[in-house]
């Protein structure tokens, strides 16, 4: 087999409880048997974080653990209701650094990157970062940019809802309910994202928002839900009372991208609290998904990160656009898997947003319906 296969191993277990975590742990055994370097855990909300880490410490020793909890997972070709992945990484020369902090105001997260990634800029490293529903994603991008200025190997998930009681991510020894940063020495980072989306009638303008709360409170100067209204007509009082305001995201333009934002609710002023970036005097539409564009495009959008190297494939995808696809959301996963082919190792998580740097230009994209396909070589 070839190279890369004694770079990343990946394992999975859908037994219950700490059978699980036993169970992955021995199935990355069978593949690296002498020493495990880092170690990717990610698990559904239906395992207990201290038990995966007692059976890691003694099944794998790793030398450091990175755990991220998730509503759903994807393993190869197949989305995770229940269960456990191990994700072993013994690349050579890779090395895995991790800060973690519980705070969210700007100056704070400023700080803590500062000192934490000193070499994050270099292109070989790469920074994953988590980011749980106590975090704002305002501040957090706010103190990326005043500490880092422009990012090349940023990959990143949160969450504005809560989908267990905890939202718990492991580092080594500690658990934490806040934002964690992985910055990877040698580990780089190529992203490229799956869309489907199209624009639903005339644009508009964002004429009133709170950007640091992602509430639109104005379009084209009235309240912001007037604009479903006005597509709705007769059809709107079944629409908000079937909560369907997510099935249509905003897609907000920036610069020469359009990115997609979901709305999550409706205030009872009429604003519009949103998953993703919003700005102020933005223009942007409705969206509405096409599935025949989607699978048009699937296979250009993977080949190009396909042709680069071989590694790992780790996917953010969407827990709003899980909901609008419905039933070909398995089949969305399945025709991934099939493009990057056989050999290739596909794990991944779901969560409401994603943010990711574009290679090119330094500056982070936020995405809250769309599927971020990441390659780690």
């Amino acid at each position: 087999k070839n190279m890369d296969n004694n770079e990343f191993a990946i394992a999975l277990s859908e037994k219950n409880g700490e059978e699980a975590i036993k169970d992955a742990s021995l199935k990355i055994k069978l593949i690296f048997s002498n020493n495990i370097n880092y170690l990717i855990i990610l698990f559904t909300p239906h395992y207990n974080p201290s038990n995966i880490l007692r059976s890691v410490n003694l099944i794998l020793k790793p030398k450091k653990i990175l755990g991220i909890q998730s509503p759903f997972l994807i393993f190869e070709e197949r989305t995770i209701q229940k269960g456990i992945i191990a994700c072993c990484i013994n690349k050579q020369g890779a090395e895995i650094k991790n800060v973690f902090s519980k705070i969210g105001e700007p100056q704070k997260i400023e700080l803590l990157l500062r000192m934490s990634f000193k070499k994050i800029k270099k292109r070989n490293s790469g920074l994953l970062s988590l980011l749980a529903p106590t975090i704002s994603l305002h501040s957090y991008l706010n103190g990326v940019k005043l500490s880092l200025g422009k990012v090349f190997n940023l990959l990143g998930a949160g969450y504005v809802n809560k989908y267990a009681a905890h939202n718990i991510q492991i580092i080594d020894n500690s658990f934490n309910e806040g934002l964690t940063n992985i910055s990877m020495e040698k580990i780089q980072i190529s992203s490229s994202k799956l869309g489907g989306y199209i624009p639903l009638g005339k644009p508009f303008h964002i004429t009133k928002a709170r950007e640091n709360r992602n509430i639109i409170m104005e379009i084209n100067n009235r309240p912001a839900i007037n604009m479903y209204k006005h597509y709705l007509e007769n059809k709107f009082n079944i629409f908000m009372k079937e909560r369907l305001l997510s099935f249509y995201p905003l897609g907000i333009k920036t610069d020469k991208t359009t990115q997609l934002v979901t709305v999550i609710d409706c205030l009872e002023d009429g604003s519009l609290v949103c998953a993703g970036q919003v700005k102020e005097n933005a223009q942007g539409s409705i969206m509405f998904f096409n599935s025949n564009m989607l699978f048009e495009n699937l296979e250009s959008k993977i080949n190009t990160l396909k042709n680069k190297a071989q590694g790992l494939f780790f996917i953010i995808n969407s827990l709003s656009r899980k909901k609008i696809l419905k039933n070909i959301a398995d089949k969305e996963t399945r025709l991934i898997k099939q493009i990057l082919g056989k050999e290739s190792k596909v794990i991944g998580i779901y969560s409401d947003y994603a943010f990711f740097s574009d290679e090119e230009k330094g500056y982070i994209d936020v995405e809250a319906g769309d599927v971020i396909i990441t390659l780690w070589h």
